[in-house]
């Protein structure tokens, strides 16, 4: 009887044991995506949004512009504490603000914001 008591003692141990070390599992699997999420930088996790279809290409332009130059109209799940160069940015977004074919597609809203923010942009015919 003593030996059955002690072989269900040790039973329960180790699956104890077992749910403690898949507990820490799911912890650290957890802690790893996350922090692979956080070393991407704004405009990689805007493009991300973007090209999963969880953004439009107008609130891609948008939120890239607000990133440079108006992080208070940026939604948060794209603030990011990881580095990166705005030149190749900007330049998109100039780009986008002199082509008509690109800017008239723009709501009335995207064209005023990307106007405001860049200080230049065509025209569209209404």
């Amino acid at each position: 009887m003593t030996n059955l008591f002690l072989k269900r003692k040790k039973m329960h141990y180790i699956v104890l044991i077992g749910v403690v070390v898949f507990a820490l599992s799911v912890m650290v699997i957890i802690n790893v995506k996350s922090q692979s999420v956080q070393k991407l930088s704004t405009p990689d996790l805007i493009k991300q949004a973007f090209t999963s279809g969880e953004i439009t290409e107008e609130e891609r332009l948008l939120y890239l512009a607000y990133a440079l130059d108006d992080q208070d109209k940026l939604p948060t799940r794209f603030h990011s504490s990881v580095p990166w160069g705005g030149t190749l940015i900007i330049w998109e977004l100039r780009e986008a603000v002199r082509s008509k074919s690109i800017m008239c597609k723009l709501s009335p809203f995207g064209q005023s914001e990307l106007r405001r923010i860049l200080q230049e942009g065509v025209i569209c015919d209404t």
